[in-house]
C-alpha cells in the first residue's frame, strides 16, 4: 500500500480525490459523479467524508452540514496539507488575513470542531499539534 496526500485533474475535467494519510485502498478506483457539484471524482482511497468546495458542504453517507466559506478554506487547507500538520500561519494566509493581526483563528476552528461534533456525533475533525498547527483526524476526500 502507498500513502498518498495529492489531487490530479482528469483530461475530462474530473477530479481524483485523495484522503490525508491514508493509503491506498485495494478494489477502489471507481469513477462516479459527486452529489453537490456534478463533478467527476475518482475514489483512490475510502474516504469517511466529501468536501465539496463549491457547495460549502462536509458530507457523510447521505448526512450534510453546511460550511461557512471560512470553514471550507480551513478545511480544504487541511486536507490539501502533504505534510498532515498545517501551521497556523498558513491557515491565516489561506483566509487573506494578516498572520501578525489575525487573532480569530482559534474562535474559527473552535465553531468548526463544534459544528462537526454535532453534526456527526462526538467524533474530532481535528486536532491542535503544539507549536505547530492542526492536523485533521478524519479521511475527507475533495471534491470540486
Amino acid at each position: 500500500m502507498l500513502s498518498i496526500s495529492a489531487e490530479v485533474s482528469t483530461a475530462e475535467g474530473g477530479v481524483v480525490a485523495m484522503s490525508v494519510g491514508g493509503h491506498v485502498a485495494p478494489g477502489l478506483g471507481e469513477e462516479s459523479r459527486h452529489q453537490c457539484c456534478g463533478q467527476q471524482v475518482m475514489a483512490l482511497e475510502e474516504a469517511a467524508w466529501t468536501l465539496c468546495t463549491d457547495a460549502n458542504t462536509l458530507e457523510s453517507q447521505g448526512d450534510e452540514v453546511s460550511l461557512t466559506h471560512f470553514e471550507t478554506l480551513i478545511l480544504d487547507e487541511l486536507v490539501r496539507s502533504r505534510e498532515g500538520v498545517v501551521s497556523k500561519e498558513k491557515i491565516i494566509v489561506r483566509l487573506g488575513r494578516d498572520a501578525d493581526h489575525y487573532s480569530g483563528l482559534e474562535m474559527c476552528m473552535s465553531r468548526l470542531q463544534r459544528k462537526f461534533k454535532k453534526h456527526f456525533g462526538q467524533q474530532r475533525l481535528f486536532v491542535a499539534v503544539r507549536n505547530r498547527g492542526y492536523r485533521l483526524t478524519q479521511r475527507i476526500s475533495r471534491a470540486e
